[in-house]
Order: structure tokens, then C-alpha cells, then sequence
């Protein structure tokens, strides 16, 4: 019986620290959160670009990476011994790897600029 008490204590307890995170008048919450953070509009938007941006890219690579590995296979199987398998295989991967490259630099700009405007948005 006093486990039982014990645990609906704890649950009680659980629940009322829950509750305490939920504001009493959640619409004048939002409308003074909105108002203060109105004037970092146009920070706020271009952080929010910027990551859909560079969520788009890093979902591209694994893309890019397929692409890579197939070239790769047609031209090992197309390989005629006219060149160098090591030209062949340059060819073949030269262009993934270089938007590979472009990607994850345009990425990481782009994280750094995230970083560099959420330091100055001023709540």
C-alpha cells in the first residue's frame, strides 16, 4: 500500500513539474514573444533559410554518392584498355566528388553564418 502511495507521488510530482513549463495564458505568451522577437524578423528568417538550405544539401550527398558509384561500375565494366584505369577512373568520379566538395563547403558557410546570426539575436 505505501509503495503505491509512494509511486502516485512521484507521478504527481511528474505531472505538476510538467505542468509548470505550460504558460497560464498561452496566447499573451505568444503575442509577447512575437512582439519581442518582431524586430529580429529578418535575422530569424535567414537562419531558418540557411538551415533549410544546408539540411537540403546534406540530404543531397548520400544522392551524389550513388551517382559517384555508379559511374564508377559503368566505367570499370566499359573499360576498353585504350587509357590508363587511372584516367578512366578520374573521369568517372571527377565531377561527384567535386559537388561533394562544393556541398560541404556551401554547408559549413553556411552553419558558420547560422552561428554568426543567432549570436546576434537579442531576445
Amino acid at each position: 500500500m505505501r509503495k503505491n502511495k509512494k509511486k502516485n507521488n512521484e507521478q504527481n510530482n511528474d505531472i505538476l513539474s510538467f505542468s509548470q513549463d505550460i504558460p497560464k495564458n498561452t496566447k499573451e505568451t505568444i503575442k509577447r514573444l512575437t512582439k519581442r522577437l518582431g524586430a529580429q524578423y529578418k535575422k530569424l528568417l535567414a537562419v531558418g533559410l540557411s538551415v533549410l538550405i544546408s539540411t537540403a544539401a546534406y540530404a543531397v550527398i548520400p544522392l551524389i554518392i550513388g551517382e559517384a558509384i555508379d559511374n564508377l561500375v559503368n566505367a570499370t565494366r566499359s573499360y576498353d584498355g585504350s587509357v590508363s584505369i587511372l584516367s578512366t577512373v578520374m573521369n568517372a568520379l571527377a565531377m561527384p566528388v567535386l559537388m561533394i566538395v562544393v556541398l560541404s563547403i556551401g554547408t559549413s558557410l553556411l552553419i558558420c553564418s547560422n552561428t554568426s546570426l543567432l549570436a546576434l539575436v537579442k531576445i
